[in-house]
């Protein structure tokens, strides 16, 4: 594969990922389905711009490489939103140190996992 070739998939995927996450701007669910669909977008942009994963025609990526990073991704999003909804709500219900306190500790429990 050309050098120039590389670099346009590369920018073409940094550009995907870029407008989906301008689109979060409108929030709601529009905002949670596109910042998951953004992250493999930069990932894979990543790793062709590294070299560690080979450019492949588009529908092979859909094929092979997108579920798995998708999965991966929603898996993760899902997760903090688990971790994440009981100290908010109880911060929200009480306000006490105590929500806060777990509130910090599952943020922090999710940057650390992510």
């Amino acid at each position: 594969m050309t050098e120039a070739l590389r670099s346009r998939v590369v920018a073409a995927a940094l550009g995907l990922g870029v407008l989906l996450i301008l689109a979060t701007a409108f929030g709601g669910v529009a905002a949670a389905v596109c910042g998951v669909l953004a992250q493999p977008a930069f990932a894979l942009a990543v790793s062709w711009w590294r070299r560690t994963r080979t450019v492949t025609p588009s529908l092979a990526v859909l094929k092979r490489e997108l579920p798995g990073l998708l999965g991966l991704w929603t898996g993760g999003a899902a997760v903090v939103a688990v971790l994440v909804s009981w100290p908010l709500a109880a911060l929200h219900d009480s306000g006490s140190l105590a929500a806060v306190l777990a509130l910090s500790i599952a943020v922090s429990v999710a940057l650390l996992a992510l």
